[in-house]
């Protein structure tokens, strides 16, 4: 009977060796085959689709088998955009993405968040500011609902998407219009401005760079200087008002044949002797 219970004993200890020898190969093994933890996709990405965290996720590779600018991590690779179309399982690289602000509009769209939109208005010499409007300008949007009424500002602070030049295969080329970012609630607001033939009444108007002004400002003074007392000429002991000169002294003068008078507390006796 004890030598049935040693030999349960014996073979669970040699189960729990093998499992520990196991896990010990395999981690040797996988130190040094070098495999790292990286990130693949998990469906097909079309190309100038932003990746979100549940279209990613992480796999071993064997280090000697990667590119120096693998994804390690998925937060590098959540909120880019393909460069172009990546099938799935496919290890990511940094040169397949992009930031959304290089995919053109509608990653310049989708990089503001919530319910941007992107709307377009003719090139006129309102909507341009003379030709001098470009992408990241902020404008304040005034319009006529007719000719007989005053214009009014339909929308403030507008960011523009475009404008200006375009970057196309074939170089630079002017753009046909200019692109605004708008919210839902502006959209609605500004849209019947916008179109039935109320776009040629649109003014947009140029906002200053958010700080160009303080740093406009830093190097200079912050207003005129007040004057300040030149305390040469302030009249102090012992200088002249004059020329703020100290004048020498004057040692005084006893008169002659005066004689010296005894100070306080001071006897005949010692007047003579000082005489």
């Amino acid at each position: 009977m004890n030598v049935f219970k040693n030999y349960r004993y014996w073979l669970l200890a040699a189960t729990v060796f093998a499992v520990l020898a196991a896990a010990a190969a395999v981690q040797t093994v996988r130190s040094f085959a070098g495999v790292v933890q990286v990130v693949a996709v998990k469906r097909d990405v079309a190309a100038n689709e932003m990746l979100t965290a549940n279209d990613v996720t992480l796999v071993e590779q064997a280090k000697g088998s990667l590119y120096p600018d693998v994804v390690a991590a998925p937060r590098d690779a959540a909120g880019m955009v393909a460069r172009g179309f990546i099938p799935a399982g496919t290890v990511l690289r940094r040169s397949m993405l992009m930031p959304p602000q290089q995919a053109g509009v509608a990653g310049s769209v989708a990089a503001l968040g919530g319910d941007y939109v992107a709307v377009a208005v003719p090139n006129t010499l309102g909507t341009t500011v003379a030709g001098t409007l470009a992408a990241g300008n902020r404008v304040d949007i005034y319009s006529r609902a007719s000719d007989k009424e005053p214009p009014v500002k339909v929308a403030s602070d507008v960011l523009v998407l475009q404008a200006g030049t375009v970057q196309t295969p074939q170089g630079a080329q002017p753009t046909q219009g200019v692109i605004l970012a708008l919210s839902a609630k502006d959209l609605d607001k500004v849209l019947p401005y916008f179109t039935g033939g109320k776009e040629n009444s649109l003014t947009f108007v140029l906002k200053p760079l958010v700080g160009a002004a303080q740093q406009a400002n830093a190097g200079q003074p912050n207003g005129p200087a007040l004057p300040q007392p030149d305390v040469s000429t302030q009249q102090r002991p012992g200088i002249s008002q004059q020329t703020g000169v100290t004048p020498p002294a004057v040692p005084a003068q006893q008169p002659s044949g005066s004689s010296q008078q005894a100070g306080p507390g001071q006897t005949p006796a010692e007047k003579k002797g000082a005489e």
